[in-house]
């Protein structure tokens, strides 16, 4: 026996979504920044180093001398010698004077004067002396004064540049909902009538 059976179909309503998500930009401008640096003050007071070197001695014992010195002390030799040897031969005609006197062995002793000199010992020598040649050094004299400048500094700063576009939801109706009710095996046979649907 064929039972009749009812048959339900059901579709549900879909909601359906757009979405657009938000933006965020944002931009930092670079701050302007102007420094500059004047330059310090800078005074320097100098008395330049002096030195001096004295070699006139050291010249003088190496016999180095200029040529008007060396006619001024070649004369003072010479002055000297010719008053010693004044004196020496007046000396000895004192002596040769006395001879009617009796003064014996006069003659021989001014040839024995006169021909030999005394012995002089070698001596070493430096020349020049230790210390012939002075030296003087003034080392001079450096006075610095300086005085810094601080730096000028501009800085003129920007603010952030921000933009936001909002976020959208946009909601629609995707689908209907919907329900189909059919049957089966339903005849007019079991309603008293001999008809099938």
């Amino acid at each position: 026996m064929n039972l009749p059976k009812l048959n339900i179909t059901q579709q549900s309503a879909m909601i359906g979504m757009n979405k657009t998500p938000g933006q965020l930009s944002i931009r930092q401008p670079h701050a302007e920044l102007h420094i500059s640096q004047p330059p310090a003050n800078l005074k320097i007071h100098r008395r330049p180093s002096k030195l001096t070197i004295d070699q006139s001695q050291a010249f003088k014992e190496l016999n180095m001398v200029g040529p008007v010195e060396a006619i001024k002390e070649a004369a003072q030799e010479g002055k000297q010698k010719a008053a010693e040897g004044v004196s020496r031969i007046a000396n000895e005609g004192d002596q040769l004077m006395r001879i009617e006197k009796g003064a014996n062995g006069v003659i021989a002793q001014i040839s024995e004067n006169n021909s030999f000199n005394d012995y002089q010992p070698i001596q070493m020598k430096w020349i020049p002396s230790n210390f012939a040649v002075k030296f003087d050094y003034d080392p001079g004299d450096v006075q610095i004064e300086a005085n810094a400048n601080k730096p000028i500094i501009n800085a003129t700063p920007h603010q952030p540049e921000i933009d936001y576009q909002q976020s959208k939801l946009d909601i629609y109706l995707q689908q209907d909902n919907q329900i189909d009710i059919n049957f089966d095996n339903l005849t007019y046979k079991n309603l008293g009538f001999e008809m099938e649907i």
